[in-house]
């Protein structure tokens, strides 16, 4: 199928996808099927028939033809304006990033850090979106770990665990545009982690020492930037990207 086509005839604002993403988009049918009726009711259910992977604060996964399906809409989300109206994850923003951040640590393997591959990512016009990226299997958010493995003999084991976590995942990203985006590791604040978006294998009684893999970045606004530098930075990722995008 033509994709572009396709995605043009759809009420959608935005979409994204890297040249791997499209050939896979453009290969299922199911896949298809989901896209257009996330895109046209804007909402979750559309996807109800389809198994729940997992729900965070601002967004639910879905398995769909092998790969997993992230959607954001106003009412998957917390984060809420002063007004108090939900506003939704920005999952194009969030494709863009990870599709360099991935491009980026793909060519550092002795690190052990990776994220899935991002497929394609789209926005519609109620500002709900949907991101379509590579299932990951045999892991875990590395907090169920600390949770399932906790020792009441060493009160500073999840902190030790977070920081050398950490200490792996900013070394490996060198690159400063990146590290702008790691909403959970940003470098003033040697304490945050959020260890619910570091998954490692379920397999494993050294987490902090094999395969770790980065989910869920940027979380918000890129740490108070101003809107020039801002769009700086979003340049500059599209830059490092191979993206293909249609409006």
């Amino acid at each position: 199928m033509k994709v572009e086509s396709y995605i043009q005839s759809l009420p959608i604002q935005e979409f994204a996808g890297t040249p791997e993403g499209i050939a896979i988009f453009a290969d299922r049918p199911a896949l298809q099927d989901a896209v257009a009726a996330f895109a046209t009711t804007g909402h979750e259910q559309s996807l109800d028939g389809y198994e729940r992977l997992g729900k965070g604060k601002r967004s639910e996964v879905f398995a769909v033809d092998d790969v997993a399906v992230k959607v954001s809409t106003q009412t998957t989300s917390e984060r809420r304006l002063p007004s108090g109206r939900r506003v939704p994850d920005e999952l194009v923003e969030q494709f863009t990033y990870m599709t360099a951040l991935n491009s980026y640590l793909y060519r550092r393997p002795d690190y052990q850090v990776s994220t899935p591959k991002q497929y394609v990512a789209l926005k519609i016009d109620n500002g709900s979106s949907l991101l379509v990226q590579q299932r990951m299997r045999d892991i875990q958010p590395l907090s169920d770990w600390i949770i399932t493995h906790r020792n009441p003999a060493n009160p500073w084991q999840e902190s030790d665990i977070k920081h050398a976590a950490r200490r792996r995942i900013t070394a490996a990203v060198g690159d400063v545009t990146l590290r702008l985006g790691l909403s959970d590791l940003y470098m003033p604040f040697p304490d945050i982690l959020h260890a619910g978006n570091v998954l490692v294998p379920q397999q494993t009684d050294t987490p902090t020492k094999g395969p770790l893999c980065i989910i869920d970045q940027p979380r918000r606004n890129v740490h108070g930037q101003s809107a020039i530098r801002l769009a700086a930075w979003r340049l500059q990722l599209l830059r490092q990207s191979p993206v293909v995008r249609y409006q």
